[in-house]
């Protein structure tokens, strides 16, 4: 699936006065640099563009669009980061319980730097506007159980 350049600039410029510094979990954190924008209750999750993005999503991962969490728009300076982290966090008997899948759109292509890397696999993607990548957090037979090979990173973009 790609995400193409009028889909892309809808969520970034629905998101332009909504960002504000990422927080990792609950709080501010010194492993998370960036920017971001929930696309929830504001301008980009009414966007009709967004919402077929969201349909299209759906198509591919199986999972209907009210089981997803609102779309998470990230922006990164250069220097900025998010160190290792995985992102099934989230407890079974929770409201949400666990985030099976994380679908990645990239909507800028960064100068230089940027990759979003996966220690454990030894792989790095470098980031191209349109691409998407879409990854299991956990394992198919047990839920409960996360799947490590999917701790990731972001890399601080140069330019």
């Amino acid at each position: 699936m790609r995400i193409n350049d009028e889909e892309a600039e809808a969520f970034t410029s629905t998101c332009e006065q909504h960002f504000a510094r990422s927080l990792a979990g609950d709080q501010l954190s010194p492993v998370r640099t960036s920017y971001q924008c929930w696309c929830s209750g504001n301008e980009c999750e009414r966007h009709p563009l967004t919402k077929l993005v969201a349909d299209r999503i759906s198509n591919v991962t199986r999972a209907p669009v009210r089981y997803m969490e609102p779309f998470q728009i990230l922006k990164y300076e250069p220097g900025q980061f998010y160190r290792a982290h995985h992102d099934q966090n989230s407890g079974l008997f929770t409201p949400q319980g666990v985030r099976v899948y994380t679908f990645f759109m990239y909507l800028r292509s960064p100068e230089e730097g940027g990759q979003t890397r996966f220690p454990q696999l030894n792989i790095s993607i470098t980031p191209t506007r349109g691409s998407a990548l879409l990854w299991a957090n956990v394992k198919n037979g047990d839920l409960t159980q996360s799947d490590g090979r999917t701790q990731h990173e972001a890399v601080p973009p140069s330019k």
